[in-house]
Parts: structure tokens; C-alpha cells; sequence
């Protein structure tokens, strides 16, 4: 080996111990990850317990924060703005939804984010 210490979770990227899981799930919301990190530590021991970084991913991953985007909200929303994205310019879509959409069409930083997230899928 290289001399350092392997992180306890380097052989385990999934979440698969329902045990750790339940516990992660019970600790009170406003609880630092750190102290989850210390929970787990004395409940399972260090060699079972996820690190701090596995414990974040695994909330993140089962408790999406923020709002879904209109674009993901509103199929009809998307299909519009799909169909437009690389024909025409970003103002240019979001000035076409908004005559089409009015209150529910989205901004021009949606319409990026929106292609931002597509623009992978496309080039596959």
C-alpha cells in the first residue's frame, strides 16, 4: 500500500447497509454531520460507520434540497423549450415563452440551467 490509510467506505459507494440507513434517518434533522458521523461511530463502530462525506452524499442523495426547475415541472414547459434550444438564443426562447406561457414560463436562467443539465444527455 502507499502508507496512508484507506477512507473506512473506499470499497463501498452505495448505500446499502439498512441498518446505517434507519439510523441516519432517525437522527434529528438539525443534527451537524458531524455528530451523525459520531453517532454511527459509537453505535456500529468505526470500521461499519460512513463517513462524514458518505453521510452528506446519502442525505443529499434521499433529501433533495431547493425547487424543481418549471422546465422539470412542466412537461409542456420542456417540450417547448427542448425544441428550441440550439435553434435559438436563450433570450430568444424565453421572450417566445413568455407570450406563450405567461406567469408560468420560465427565466432566461432556467432556460440555461435547463440546457445545462441536457446538453450531456445530447451528446451521448
Amino acid at each position: 500500500m502507499n502508507g496512508r490509510a484507506e477512507p473506512r467506505d473506499a470499497a463501498d459507494d452505495g448505500f446499502n447497509d439498512p441498518d446505517i440507513r434507519t439510523a441516519i434517518d432517525a437522527a434529528p434533522k438539525g443534527m451537524p454531520y458531524s455528530d451523525v458521523e459520531a453517532m454511527l461511530i459509537r453505535r456500529f463502530g468505526p470500521d461499519r460507520a460512513w463517513s462524514r462525506d458518505k453521510i452528506m452524499r446519502y442525505w443529499h442523495a434521499r433529501h433533495p434540497t431547493g425547487r424543481v426547475s418549471k422546465t422539470d415541472a412542466d412537461p409542456e414547459i420542456a417540450a417547448f423549450v427542448n425544441d428550441r434550444l440550439g435553434r435559438m438564443s436563450v433570450q430568444a426562447i424565453a421572450a417566445a415563452a413568455k407570450a406563450r406561457f405567461g406567469d408560468r414560463a420560465p427565466s432566461k436562467s432556467a432556460i440555461h440551467r435547463h440546457w445545462q443539465r441536457l446538453r450531456p444527455r445530447l451528446r451521448s
